[in-house]
């Protein structure tokens, strides 16, 4: 006699899901993280500054003080993180360092990831911000181009004006002749800030240690006087020391947040980058104009684009929120810049499976929840997190916090 399920059963029957194991081999990328508070002694004084009776003015100091415990991430890195697009069929993973300075925790989680043999590595501090398609995007830069080792977003000071952490040549500042046009190709830079990078790591191995560092001198006045600071310092020697290009990516545009002042910088709207997208593209031209822009609208823009068009040119009368409201129903993020009597929208990824950005599915049939439980490592949401023992950090210890003064 057949025996018969309670209701209870079948639900609990229901909600199961069979086991998908991971493919073996490390992490096809390796998201690298220095995240916390550094410890007093190493913000009090310069790197390499232990020198009995030394003049610096800043030895031994306390220079500033913490806002968050250890290995603590801020609210808005930890809200960015679920919105990150995993390029398809790979296979992500997390290393984290905390209360040390950036270059040295850099330096240790490079040195982790070429123990674990993964393909890239990305560089995200747990101060700034990224759009949901930079992993994506980087990703296919170096899968398509072999003559490029690393490539990198933009984000700004934490100044008022905000400036870009991008630099074109050594010794002549901030470089604003990037594009930011996502149709254009990765321009090649000098340097640039060390939170959102992607880099081939069998081109890293060919560099000489230590990877991360700030090289100091001692001038004719006796103080520590930073040459090269570590970021600048590792892409300028990444270049020299593989061959290979260091390029950015202008429409990867990310935010930087500042805790102790509570507040985030970007690209400003009426920089050069946006300035220019406009007269490039000639968009009064090439793009219809909207009066008012309406999801009706939106919806015939884009059957007639084939679902493609990303740029869309509103006359001013239209506030930028009531446009953000239209566009953010289908896409993930929404910028402006200012173009004559205009508002430029610029869109990226677009939601609902629209274009595959959204709910996705790898080829391998993963689907967010599944698990990989070998070797310490845990997939959650189409992510791989795997953290350091030396950071005394377990899976899924990334907690979050409303402030980051790292």
């Amino acid at each position: 006699m057949d025996s018969v399920k309670s209701e209870n059963e079948c639900q609990i029957e229901m909600m199961r899901k069979p086991v998908k194991k991971m493919p073996p081999g490390p992490p096809h990328i390796m998201i690298c993280v220095p995240v916390g508070t550094k410890d007093l002694k190493s913000e009090a004084k310069l790197p390499d500054c232990d020198q009995e009776n030394c003049s610096c003015p800043n030895h031994g100091k306390f220079m500033s003080s913490t806002t968050r415990g250890d290995l603590m991430v801020p609210l808005q890195w930890a809200l960015n993180v679920p919105n990150i697009v995993v390029p398809l069929n790979t296979t992500m993973g997390y290393i984290v360092e905390g209360g040390m300075l950036s270059a040295d925790a850099r330096n240790k989680m490079t040195k982790r990831a070429l123990e674990a043999g993964s393909k890239y590595i990305f560089y995200w501090d747990d101060d700034v911000v990224i759009p949901p398609l930079a992993f994506y995007t980087m990703h296919n830069i170096l899968e398509t181009n072999p003559d490029i080792g690393l490539v990198t977003g933009v984000y700004t000071t934490r100044e008022d004006p905000p400036e870009p952490l991008i630099y074109k040549e050594h010794g002549q500042g901030a470089w604003w002749g990037f594009t930011i046009d996502p149709e254009l190709p990765p321009e090649d830079i000098f340097g640039a800030g060390g939170g959102c990078i992607m880099a081939r790591l069998e081109d890293v191995a060919k560099m000489e240690e230590p990877y991360w560092y700030d090289e100091q001198i001692v001038n004719d006045s006796g103080n520590h006087q930073t040459v090269w600071g570590h970021d600048v310092r590792f892409i300028k020697n990444f270049r020299e020391q593989t061959g290979k290009r260091t390029v950015v990516k202008g429409s990867i545009l990310c935010t930087h947040f500042d805790a102790g002042k509570n507040k985030s910088y970007k690209l400003p709207q009426d920089s050069p980058p946006y300035q220019r997208l406009g007269k490039e593209k000639n968009l009064t031209h090439e793009l219809v104009e909207f009066a008012e822009l309406t999801e009706l609208m939106l919806d015939q823009a884009l059957k007639a684009s084939n679902g493609e068009q990303r740029l869309f040119l509103v006359k001013k009368d239209q506030p930028q929120e009531s446009i953000r409201d239209v566009l953010g129903g289908r896409f993930n993020s929404v910028d402006f810049s200012s173009v004559d009597d205009y508002w430029l929208a610029i869109c990226e990824g677009m939601k609902n499976g629209s274009n595959g950005n959204s709910n996705r599915t790898s080829e391998r049939g993963d689907t967010p929840g599944d698990r990989h439980d070998e070797g310490g490592v845990s997939q959650h949401q189409g992510v791989i997190f795997s953290s350091s023992r030396e950071s005394q950090a377990g899976s899924g210890d990334l907690r979050a916090s409303p402030g980051n003064n790292h």
